[in-house]
């Protein structure tokens, strides 16, 4: 019992950890073969949209979910195509208990770039933790199916242990 506490610790830092990382190299309509997205690239709008969407992060990591979710959807507003606003949005819903509107924000992002690999996980997490172990399997495969995916080792980890409370020990 006490494993499972600490893998379950584990895997709730590794995914705030995940949440916050939202700056770094972008590509244009986040898929690969395009060109990175750089500041001078930027209109205002969406440099309004990405520092929303940091402060939202940051919020988020420190439990502020409520402050977390109005910056989230100032960031939405002024960049409704913002794939990493919509995953943040999920998790936090799904840090309210608002599974309907979690599953809604997850499924959103995967609309506007179904390859997003954080995305992918952190909405298999979400299944995972409500049981829907089968649909949280595919979502992990899918995101390590992703070529150059930074954060295999988070996903593999949050697999291991929904396939643990899935009674699955042995994989």
């Amino acid at each position: 019992m006490k494993q499972s506490s600490i893998a379950a610790a584990l895997i709730v830092l590794a995914l705030l950890t995940a949440c916050a990382q939202t700056g770094g190299d972008r590509t244009e309509g986040g898929t690969a073969g395009r060109d990175r997205l750089t500041e001078s690239d930027e209109t205002p709008e969406s440099r309004r949209a990405r520092v929303r969407l940091e402060l939202a992060s940051a919020y988020f990591g420190r439990g502020q979910l409520t402050t977390a979710l109005d910056e989230v959807k100032l960031a939405i507003a002024t960049d409704p195509k913002l794939v990493g606003a919509f995953n943040l949005r999920g998790l936090i819903y799904s840090g309210l208990g608002d599974d309907a509107l979690a599953e809604e924000s997850f499924k959103r992002a995967l609309q506007l770039d179904p390859r997003d690999a954080d995305t992918l996980q952190n909405f298999g997490w979400h299944l995972c933790q409500r049981k829907r172990y089968e649909e949280a399997d595919s979502l992990f495969e899918r995101a390590l199916q992703i070529p150059l995916y930074a954060n295999v080792q988070r996903t593999l980890v949050a697999k291991g242990a929904c396939q643990a409370r899935n009674g699955e020990l042995e994989k």
